[in-house]
């Protein structure tokens, strides 16, 4: 009997030490955890420690409880928060200013504000322009002969528009959130020559004068059609400009009207003399009464080095092969305006593979222009746009298939690609002027001003080019002496 019963007892034990090595193991494990659990709390502390003195070192102030933590608890169990996956980042609008744009002239038959401004800032800030506009002055008694100024940005901000009433009185409409004033201080008007030298490079040359861009993109405005600044510049040719400067209570504003220009290039002198020969918009004529707006300019942009000719066959620069290239390279920095060339319909804007970012623009005789890699568009440009000669429909770039920034440039009738330089050279049909006797008395009158055989001083704003019945108008702005002239301009 005493041998079962120790063979239980046997069994029994082995029971006994099995459990009791199974609750040390859970013990062993239930420690660990909390030891493991103890380490990082007092890490976490440690890093929290340290934040705070950096935080107190920045002279910053810790919160340890976050103030919002019950709004972000009940965000979490309502499901408003965005999952991470979902989210997406919002792009924060670029804050480089843009360039700053602007035109002046006297308004014509049809002109009215959604006509001058569209294109250039959003419809929304025309609404908003007329709306304030309204409070102020009746914007649909706009006159044909009276002066605007206006100013916005290549990325459509509107700056400023000023629209002349009478001699003393001005509709001004400014800033982004438009205002309307009328402003009792009158613009005052003075004329200068500025004489400067080229080096081949009519920007820089502009700029080493102390000038602004306007005034190269003013000029290329009006010998675009007779002048190539791709080929015809050279260092020691010469430009001369009869231009008005503008000035409110004494201070500078801007440029004023080119009245007269000498462009003397190598060995030929091109002149220009801005004439209102029926009108309407006044015009630029050569020293024969010729139109210098000629069907195509010779160029659709100012800042340009030619890297690419119209040929037939050329290495391919990306893909290496012989390949036809049917248009002109023009290299120029990425942001460089590029304007059409001539009158026309706006008949593509958008990507075109490997040409990037494109403008076909469509003009008479069944002729289309092909600007490409542009890097953006012109602003309000889209297809079936009615656009005239050197509206600003895009900027230099590299999209597309391109090694550097420079726009690729092409003409195209038919199906049939054609060498710009044909197409320019017998597309230019010249124009004469009607009124030749004021024209004539206009340019002598201007050309003095040039010469310095007539006092600057004695000018007066608009005795020159605008003309009712034949005779010459004239009107109330006042004259500013020359020793007041030159005060005013170093404001």
């Amino acid at each position: 009997m005493s041998t079962p019963n120790k063979k239980n007892f046997f069994r029994h034990k082995q029971h006994i030490i099995f459990i009791i090595i199974f609750i040390i193991g859970v013990y062993l494990i239930w420690l660990d955890n909390m030891s493991a659990t103890y380490y990082q709390s007092k890490k976490n502390a440690k890093i929290i420690t340290d934040n705070k003195s950096n935080i107190k070192d920045k002279n910053l102030v810790v919160d340890d409880k976050h103030p919002d933590d019950k709004k972000i608890k009940e965000a979490v169990e309502s499901d408003e928060i965005v999952k991470e996956e979902n989210f997406q980042p919002v792009i924060k609008k670029d804050d480089k200013p843009g360039k700053l744009l602007t035109e002046e002239r006297v308004l014509v038959k049809g002109d009215s504000l959604e006509k001058i401004m569209a294109g250039k800032v959003p419809n929304e800030v025309i609404e908003k322009c007329l709306s304030v506009g309204n409070k102020v002055f009746r914007m649909q008694s706009f006159r044909i002969g009276h002066r605007y100024f206006f100013a916005y940005t290549d990325q459509g901000d509107l700056e400023r528009f000023e629209y002349e009433i009478d001699p003393g009185h001005h509709l001004v409409i400014e800033g982004p959130e438009p205002r309307a004033a009328i402003r009792t201080s009158s613009v005052l008007t003075a004329l200068e020559v500025l004489s400067i030298p080229l080096d081949g490079n009519l920007h820089n040359a502009v700029a080493d004068a102390g000038e602004k861009p306007q005034i190269a993109e003013k000029v290329m405005q009006i010998f675009g059609s007779v002048i190539d600044f791709a080929k015809d510049l050279h260092e020691g040719d010469k430009l001369l400009l009869l231009i008005e400067r503008r000035f409110r209570d004494e201070k500078y504003v801007g440029y004023g009207r080119i009245l007269a220009c000498e462009f003397h290039v190598k060995h030929r002198t091109f002149y220009a003399y801005l004439f209102n020969d029926s009108g309407g918009r006044p015009q630029y004529y050569n020293e024969f009464g010729q139109s210098l707006r000629q069907a195509f300019f010779k160029a659709p942009l100012s800042i340009i080095r030619v890297t690419s000719k119209f040929r037939h066959s050329r290495l391919h620069p990306i893909f290496g092969d012989a390949r036809p290239h049917l248009g002109v390279d023009y290299a120029a920095p990425t942001g460089t305006p590029v304007r059409s060339v001539a009158d026309g319909v706006v008949e593509k804007c958008g990507w075109a593979g490997g040409f990037g970012k494109q403008v076909i623009v469509k003009h008479s005789g069944g002729i289309e222009s092909w600007y490409s890699h542009l890097s953006s568009y012109g602003i309000g440009i889209k297809d079936g746009d009615v656009i005239e000669q050197g509206k600003i429909i895009g900027y230099v770039g590299t999209t597309g298939h391109a090694t550097g920034p420079h726009l690729d440039f092409r003409f195209k009738k038919g199906d049939v690609f054609i060498n710009p330089d044909l197409i320019i050279k017998h597309s230019n049909l010249t124009s004469k002027v009607k009124d030749i006797k004021n024209f004539n008395r206009v340019m002598r009158i201007e050309q003095e001003y040039l010469d310095g055989k007539r006092s600057l001083s004695d000018y007066n704003i608009d005795s020159l080019i605008s003309f009712k019945n034949g005779k010459s108008e004239t009107s109330d702005t006042k004259k500013i002496p020359a020793n007041k002239f030159i005060e005013m301009k170093k404001k």
